[in-house]
């Protein structure tokens, strides 16, 4: 499904394009015969008195070791053929079809639930993971679905199909514990493995008092059962199945052909990131992929072994790869609703609908507990998001209230819209001219996001030509009192874990008392204003630093305004300054000052231990009577995850932390005309004039 097939559909899943094969004729498609209301997929069971007329095969082929029954060998014929090519058949007057894996699923493999029904999401689950098997730059699937879905057994069955057909390879199988990978082999591997049929058992070596490793070798001593341990040769595969501990090093130095990480989500004993580092390498030979795993879980709280997992699945992000065509973890990401996992109708589709107001229904039932909602949420959620939703003892704001502003922003797209600012005609200013920003849409890549701009081109660009140094001109803004920006910038480093952070800023729209009506509040005793607010994000990291410091300058001169930034990454304030912005720097606010005199009034703000309990309060109280209005949906996460111990880890919160010191920055910056030259009068935090600068 990976290579594209001339004649073939092709249709999208989770980002990936996947490539169906060619439809067959009708007559070739199982159900054709049938009116539509009787097309769905049912089991194909094995001939009537199977049993009986194997065994007499097997006491005629020691006799004769080339007999075979031809009724018999027909039917396996077939049912291999369905486990390596698949299966077409019509559903409900549609012709569907099944991956090998799949179709082995529905019809073989019987679990403690039995055997598994046809369902339209587990559908496109093996096509997606098919897929992933087939890519040769991808280590296997990511998986994030709801309780009692059936992930454990597709788990299983992935293990064990691959593994029982070819010679030479090994899986291996790790879980939260060592404890639940024992019953996740039993249960998952070895129950259904006793329930398939001899043609699909190959020789094997299994001893019943060690119950950790599934071997398919000739047995030391031949049970007494002929039909438990018969293959159609005599030949061993030498392969083997088995499971371990959850340490990190369990299959460090093994060749893996398949892995199964069950639960990875909840895993709390080791760091499944740093486990899937060691496992990697383990699947590679010689720079190529020769092993495929499969992750799979439902998500705790970050607390206990989501944070690990959190990283690794949005690592696994098909959409973001490096050059060589790989996704950071080599793994793709698949997530399912719950309501896609609830109940269906007879011909596999989730009842959707019924499915949604059911959960709705039990989530109120716990909206007094937040602790258990959040909880009920991850289990079963809408969203990726509120699958990794954080509990409320977690969360330095009100998690209840960012939870259910997570929950709006992802069914409700359209809130924000995607762009760049750029140059109008691309012309900057000089000497003898001046440039104009304009804001233009791009919604597949564009670098800002915005929720509200203004509706008048007279209501931006406003700014202030002050003079020319050395062939520079210089500006200053004169809209402050309406807007506000401040950043949490980026040079040429990284953070404490690793990881490349990125620029993240976000522009403020002041309180307007012309717009809203200061005692305006909804029942919650939240205020329902439009101003305000963030209006602007962007969370962005350029290949150049200074790619970042012009979006920024772009930025400042649209909504004519200064910026607050972090001082010790002093990069972007020499930008400014260098290209006649240095009056956009804005000054520390008074407020943040820790010296009694003014030695600290200087451009930026630096990112200390006092400034981050500063600025986390007034967060705080903009998530309690705000915080059902913020527009971004990833500051709302980032919010709900913010640790003030590991602030460089959440660039979002910082900036938008940093934001909210300089809207209440009010400064006075009156232009003055004196003998017909113009000069800007600036103000100290204290109101004091400060020297002036002139032509």
């Amino acid at each position: 499904m990976y290579s594209k097939v001339k004649g073939g559909k092709t249709m999208m899943i989770q980002g990936i394009r996947v490539n169906l094969p060619v439809l067959p004729p009708s007559h070739l498609i199982d159900g054709n015969e049938l009116s539509k209301k009787e097309q769905k997929f049912k089991r194909t069971l094995l001939p009537l008195k199977w049993n009986e007329k194997r065994a007499k095969e097997i006491k005629l082929q020691e006799e004769n070791p080339t007999y075979i029954n031809p009724e018999l060998e027909a039917f396996r014929r077939q049912e291999w053929t369905r486990r390596l090519n698949g299966y077409w058949f019509y559903n409900n007057g549609k012709p569907t079809y099944m991956t090998g894996m799949h179709y082995m699923y529905c019809n073989w493999w019987k679990c403690d639930f039995g055997y598994p029904d046809f369902r339209i999401p587990d559908l496109h689950k093996f096509y997606f993971d098919q897929y992933c098997i087939e890519d040769p730059n991808c280590y296997g699937s990511n998986e994030i679905c709801n309780r009692r879905d059936g992930k454990t057994a597709r788990l299983g069955l992935f293990m064990y199909e691959y593994i029982s057909r070819t010679p030479n390879t090994y899986g291996g199988l790790q879980s939260k514990t060592g404890v639940d990978a024992g019953k996740v082999f039993d249960l998952s591997i070895i129950l259904p493995w006793k329930n398939l049929p001899d043609f699909f058992r190959p020789t094997y070596d299994f001893n019943n008092t060690q119950r950790s490793e599934l071997r398919f070798y000739k047995p030391l001593k031949k049970g007494k059962n002929a039909l438990q341990n018969f293959s159609n040769s005599n030949e061993e595969l030498q392969s083997i199945l088995n499971f371990k501990t959850s340490n990190i090093f369990s299959y460090d130095g093994y060749k893996l052909h398949r892995y199964g990480g069950d639960e990875v989500g909840k895993t709390e004993e080791v760091n499944v990131w740093e486990r899937h580092q060691v496992v990697m390498p383990c699947m590679e030979q010689n720079g190529e992929i020769i092993g495929k795993a499969y992750y799979t879980t439902t998500v705790e709280d970050m607390k206990s072994g989501g944070e690990p997992f959190k990283r690794l699945w949005e690592a696994s992000d098909p959409k973001v790869r490096s050059s060589n065509g790989r996704t950071k973890s080599g793994l793709y990401k698949y997530y399912k609703p719950a309501y896609q996992g609830w109940k269906y109708d007879a011909y596999g589709f989730p009842l959707e609908k019924e499915a949604k107001k059911y959960f709705l229904a039990e989530r109120e039932l716990r909206k007094d507990d937040p602790r258990a909602l959040s909880s009920y949420i991850r289990k079963f959620s809408f969203t990726e998001e509120e699958a990794f939703m954080v509990d409320g003892d977690n969360c330095e704001f009100n998690a209840m209230i960012l939870n259910e502003r997570l929950s709006y922003l992802n069914l409700t797209p359209n809130i924000v819209s995607r762009g760049d600012f750029i140059w109008k005609n691309g012309i900057e200013p000089d000497v003898e001219q001046d440039g104009k920003i304009i804001f233009k849409h791009n919604s597949r890549n564009g670098k800002f996001r915005i929720s509200w701009l203004p509706e008048k081109d007279e209501q931006t660009n406003l700014i202030k030509r002050l003079r020319t140094i050395k062939g520079v001109p210089h500006f200053m803004p004169i809209n402050d009192q309406k807007f506000c920006i401040a950043t949490d910038p980026i040079d040429h480093g990284v953070t404490v874990d690793g990881r490349r952070s990125n620029a993240a800023t976000y522009v403020f729209r002041k309180f307007d008392l012309l717009v809203d009506d200061p005692n305006k509040v909804n029942e919650e005793n939240q205020y329902d204003w439009q101003t305000h607010n963030f209006v602007v994000q962007y969370i962005h990291r350029p290949n150049e630093p200074t790619m970042y410091y012009d979006d920024m300058i772009k930025l400042c001169v649209f909504f004519g305004c200064q910026i607050l930034a972090e001082n010790q990454k002093r990069g972007i304030i020499t930008h400014f300054q260098n290209k006649g912005y240095g009056a956009f720097i804005m000054n520390r606010p008074k407020e943040t000052f820790t010296a009694k005199n003014n030695v600290q009034d200087t451009p930026g703000i630096p990112s200390s231990k006092p400034m981050i309990q500063q600025y986390t309060g007034k967060l705080q109280t903009f998530v309690e009577y705000h915080g059902h209005r913020i527009p971004f949906k990833e500051l709302v996460t980032d919010l709900l995850g913010f640790d003030p111990n590991k602030p460089t880890k959440f660039d979002a919160t910082v900036a938008a932390g940093f934001t909210l010191i300089a809207a209440e920055n009010v400064k006075a910056k009156p232009i003055e005309t004196v003998g017909g030259l113009e000069y800007v009068q600036f103000y100290d935090n204290s109101g004091n004039r400060s020297k002036p600068i002139t032509n």
